[in-house]
Formats: C-alpha cells, structure tokens, sequence
C-alpha cells in the first residue's frame, strides 16, 4: 500500500537525528504515527481511538469505519519513508566506523521480512553506490561493501522459529519455568562501544561528497520541485551499479 501513497503528505521526523551513535529506536516515530493516524481520524469524523472489532464475543463486527484508501496509503507512505531514513542515517554511522577502524567487514546482509520490501532494497543500494562512488575518488576501493539478501522466499518474519523451538521442546517432555526469569524488552546486541577514556563513542558521519544527502532529504526535495513544475516525479529512482545477491 505504501507504494501507492504519497510519503510527503504527513511528514514525520527521523528518530534521533541529534544522537551520534548506532542505536536503533522506533519508540518516538510510534509515538508520531499513532498522534498523526488520530488527528486525520478526526478530521474525517472518525472517533481518534475507534476499532472495527465487535463490542462483545459473538457479535458481529459493525459495518468498517476506516478512512478512505489513498489516505490509508499516504500514512504508510510518510511511515515507510520516516522509518527507512532512521536506517540509512545510522547504517551511515556504522560503515563510516568500520571505515575509520580498518575493520575487515565486506558484506552487509539484510535479513528479515522487511529484506522482501523493495523501497528498502533500493535505498540500501544507492546509500552503498555513493559510498562506492566516494571510495573511487579517495583511490581506496577496500571500502566497497557488497550488498546481501537472502531470496525472497526466506525473508520471512523468524516468528516460526522460537514456536517451533518451542514445540520441539515441549515434544521432549522440556519445559522452562516462567518464575524466576529475567525479561529485557531491549536486548543488546554487544558490548556498547567506548574511546580510550572511555566513554561511550561518538559515531560522526562523513559526507560522502558536498552534494550527498539521505535519499529521504535528497528525494523529497527531488519531488517537491517536479510538484513546482507540475510533473510527477515518482518514477525518478538512482542507477544502481549493484544488484542484490541470492
């Protein structure tokens, strides 16, 4: 649906744009979507917090009180859009450290439901094409990074996984007592990185060149001036130098 949207109809702000680091958070951008979905509920006279689901078990469900398709459209759009910006802005930060440490890192893989979307693919490739581009003009091409994704069959959600772990489990008569268990909703993914006096590192992004810009300012901008102009620009997508790998 987000492909037949407009992504600059309810513009969204990229979650932590002042914070240098690699971290993820879709926290706030959650936050902006639910405020930014109840106030165009309301302006089409729908109740901000209304559900299709019927009030009581066994009743049927009231006729759907949902807003027209192309506004559905546009918020998927401008969220898409947001969300996919978040990623390039601290993949960014991520390759320029692994550039800056001499790290040996050549593949970045994409795994998951969201390596099907194609809007991702694509923006992951161009975001590696200009930094390809800028390691042609540096004379260092030991900073290409191939891009992988798996075949679109195995990019699927790993929600079967731990159930099927689980039911493997609970077949051999093993089972974990929920008592006692720590939970962490924010799981780490490594030790948090440090300078040498050590405190945490700041990860500062290098331009790639004076023209470079996020695809999600660059293109916006693209649009907004073929909209001046009276033409569409949605059809306007970078050259890419390299397709993904399965």
């Amino acid at each position: 649906m987000a492909r037949e949207g407009d992504r600059l109809r309810y513009p969204l702000k990229i979650p932590m744009q002042a914070k240098q680091s690699c971290d993820f958070s879709y926290a706030g951008l959650k936050n902006q979507f639910r405020i930014t979905v109840c106030k165009v509920r309301e302006e089409a006279g729908l109740a901000p917090d209304g559900t299709n689901a019927p009030a009581r078990q066994g009743e049927r469900a009231p006729e759907p009180l949902v807003l027209p398709r192309d506004v559905q459209a546009d918020l998927c759009a401008s969220f898409q859009h947001t969300a996919f910006g978040h990623v390039e802005d601290r993949l960014h930060r991520a390759l320029d450290y692994v550039d800056e440490e001499g790290l040996n890192v050549r593949s970045l893989v994409v795994v998951g439901g969201v390596a099907s979307n194609k809007e991702l693919r694509r923006r992951l490739l161009r975001l590696l094409q200009v930094r390809r581009e800028r390691a042609v003009r540096e004379d260092n091409s030991d900073m290409e990074v191939q891009l992988i994704f798996p075949p679109l069959g195995l990019c699927t959600d790993n929600g079967v996984m731990p159930a099927w772990a689980g039911v493997e489990k609970l077949l051999l008569g093993l089972s974990d007592e929920v008592e006692g268990q720590e939970v962490v909703a924010r799981w780490p993914l490594g030790l948090p990185i440090v300078d040498d006096d050590g405190k945490p590192r700041v990860f500062r992004k290098r331009k790639i060149s004076k023209s470079y810009r996020p695809l999600s300012t660059l293109e916006d901008e693209v649009e907004e001036e073929e909209r001046e102009k009276g033409h569409d620009a949605e059809g306007m997508t970078p050259t890419t130098v390299h397709q993904e790998k399965v």
